[in-house]
């Protein structure tokens, strides 16, 4: 299945900040070798935050040409200059979090539509695995660039049993943090539900605080009939796992809904800006830092909406 090559942004001007990066981290591995000891300087370096930004204008439309001096960025309501600055479409490692619990009986076929779209859509060189969950969580696919393997993977699998969502999660960015690319997401295919997990869900949310990966989410819940509070609850859980990581959920009605949400987030992830700064806090003590991204110097720029990850814990 042929899928379009999406391809954006400078792409030398990337391969040069990464080259100087690595030149960085190389000069501090043999500071270090040769004298025991290490430069605070190039220590600083390293410990940089990065963040993916999306700008989004008031028709919905996700905005390019902006440039480094357009950015603002305060940790704890202190402004940070900004060391790193691109705006580029790279591949992804991407997992999907699929949900064939018995909660989701009725919605699979919904849940299986919503899989297929997105694949499509993908970078041709993107990485994805699949995780499927009910009682248990599972790897199904493990990393391939091959679509119709993942979409495969749950072609014909029936829906039963509990919900261990919260596991899956913890699954799906413990296996991130060993993804072969930078840029790191995480699209749970679901209705949130859960009550099977062994982590709970204040533990999940502190493991995506401590993350450098996004989480999208398309719910399931069928939510222009009557739902239960406990579709209610679900929805909560993945609009606030979107919210904390830069990402967001959606909830779409029909399958024409469906894709033009799969579009979306496959547009919003090819048309981010990668902003990297060193804190003016140098102190690791493993509390939770605010962050805010702001825009200055563009009209209107006041009824723009800008998504991005909303803290971290500082911890090396």
């Amino acid at each position: 299945m042929s899928r379009p090559v999406l391809r954006m942004g400078n792409t030398l001007f990337s391969i040069s900040i990464i080259s100087t990066y690595l030149l960085i981290c190389s000069l501090a591995s043999a500071q270090q070798l040769n004298t025991g000891k290490t430069d605070d300087s190039v220590k600083l370096r390293v410990n940089m935050i990065n963040l993916n930004v999306s700008v989004i204008d008031p028709d919905g439309k996700f905005v390019r040409g902006l440039s480094k001096e357009n950015f603002e960025v305060f940790e704890d309501k202190t402004q940070q200059s900004i060391n790193l600055f691109a705006f580029e479409d790279l591949p992804i490692s991407i997992g999907f979090i699929f949900d064939v619990s018995g909660s989701m009986t009725g919605k699979a076929a919904r849940a299986r539509d919503a899989l297929r779209e997105f694949v499509n859509i993908c970078h041709p060189d993107d990485e994805m695995f699949l995780i499927g969950f009910n009682t248990t969580a599972k790897l199904l696919v493990d990393n391939t660039k091959n679509d119709s393997e993942v979409i495969n993977s749950v072609t014909m699998m029936p829906t039963a049993g509990n919900t261990a969502l919260y596991d899956a999660v913890y699954m799906g960015v413990e296996k991130l943090k060993q993804s072969r690319y930078n840029r790191k997401v995480l699209l749970i295919i679901s209705d949130g539900q859960d009550n099977n997990s062994r982590y709970t869900e204040k533990e999940i949310k502190d493991l995506v605080k401590e993350s450098d990966v996004e989480i999208f989410s398309i719910g399931t819940t069928a939510i222009w009939q009557q739902i239960s509070l406990d579709d209610y609850y679900g929805m909560e859980v993945l609009d606030n796992l979107g919210t904390m990581t830069g990402g967001t959920a959606y909830f779409p009605r029909d399958f024409n809904e469906m894709a033009r949400v799969c579009h979306n987030i496959g547009a919003e992830l090819r048309n981010q800006y990668s902003i990297g700064y060193v804190p003016t806090n140098a102190k690791f003590d493993g509390k939770w830092r605010k962050l805010k991204v702001r825009i200055k110097g563009v009209k209107d720029s006041g009824f723009y909406v800008l998504r991005t990850r909303n803290g971290y814990y500082a911890r090396q």
